[in-house]
């Protein structure tokens, strides 16, 4: 193996003016001297572009894409499109690579190895690490012990993958959806690898939340679900067990996020909207066995309303907007510590 092959990195940015140049500086300021920065402009109204083609326009070593605005995946797309590295590596526009990142990653990389996962930082008022337990896997051992192992692919930065293989197995984000695209294509590129998974303790990347679009106002939807189907080949290759844990876990998490960033009304509004689509993943035995009998009530009438009401009790309704209220506070200080 080429002892420096050359990685590409793919920055999607949509009006991030106030955070563009460290985001990329963290790269530009990289050690490991063979990468090459693959900046996609997603369509940003504000002075994101000015940046980009003042700042950027005479280093070899960044190359804008300027578009239309078509969502995070569509962008993201164009940049795998645009890739020339051995390898791609993702970086959010509001985020940063940490010193010496991409030397550690090579570490970790061998010929055996097809997909790498490292460490981070998580960055709100405090910065704390999330640190993996070192491990190589392969893909039958995430499909043998998918329900303890996947919550580890949430992501893409901080990945490192092998631009063959996207480009062998047409591996492309999902353009139809703009939440929870890194899960579905970090599922797709292990069904399509048959080389090591590494897991590393090695923290190379800052994911700054306060600064993040990610814990936006975002509905969920039956995708989440179709996804984890997908990844096995269709609903009769899971276990009862596995698909029914995922099937109530979607339809949880529907809720409580909807409680979390909605008013009780707007949330009962986008709970239905994602239950529709979601019910016909669920019998009425499942349903029953989720929910209680007030709640099942509450489903089978098309009552959301009732439902997040019962959510809300259940809870503790101020304890609950004590919570929303603190969270937004936090974010907004550390927004402004940033």
């Amino acid at each position: 193996m080429n002892a420096q092959p050359l990685i590409s990195v793919i920055v999607p940015v949509y009006n991030n003016e106030q955070y563009i140049e460290e985001c990329l500086n963290s790269v530009l300021t990289q050690s490991y001297p063979h990468l090459e920065v693959i900046v996609v402009d997603d369509g940003s109204a504000d002075d994101t572009g000015k940046i980009l083609d003042e700042q950027y326009a005479n280093n070899n070593r960044i190359t804008v894409i300027h578009k239309k605005n078509g969502g995070v995946s569509a962008a993201r797309n164009d940049g795998i499109r645009a890739a020339h590295g051995k390898y791609i590596a993702f970086l959010d526009s509001d985020d940063i690579y940490l010193p010496g990142a991409f030397e550690q990653m090579l570490s970790e990389m061998d010929s055996e190895t097809d997909f790498l996962v490292c460490s981070h930082q998580k960055k709100w008022i405090r910065t704390n690490e999330e640190i993996q337990t070192p491990q190589a896997l392969y893909r039958d051992d995430v499909y043998r012990d998918f329900e303890a192992l996947n919550l580890k692919f949430n992501f893409i930065w901080a990945n490192l993958y092998r631009t063959a293989i996207i480009r062998e197995k047409q591996l492309f984000f999902n353009e139809a959806v703009n939440f929870a695209e890194d899960y579905e294509f970090n599922l797709n590129y292990i069904k399509n690898i048959s080389g090591k998974i590494v897991l590393s303790d090695k923290v190379v990347y800052r994911y700054i939340i306060s600064r993040s679009g990610a814990h936006a106002q975002v509905d969920l939807t039956a995708m989440n679900i179709q996804v984890v189907v997908d990844f096995f080949g269709g609903k009769e290759q899971m276990e009862q067990e596995l698909y029914d844990f995922f099937v109530e876990k979607y339809l949880r998490q529907c809720i409580g996020r909807n409680i979390w960033w909605h008013a009780p009304k707007k949330a009962a509004a986008l709970v239905r909207e994602a239950f529709r689509e979601a019910l016909p993943y669920a019998n009425k035995a499942l349903l029953h066995r989720i929910f209680s009998d007030e709640e099942y009530r509450c489903i089978a009438a098309d009552d959301y309303n009732g439902l997040i009401q019962l959510e809300l009790r259940n809870r503790g309704r101020i304890k609950t907007i004590f919570k929303k209220v603190r969270y937004r506070i936090s974010r907004a200080v550390a927004h402004a510590l940033s």
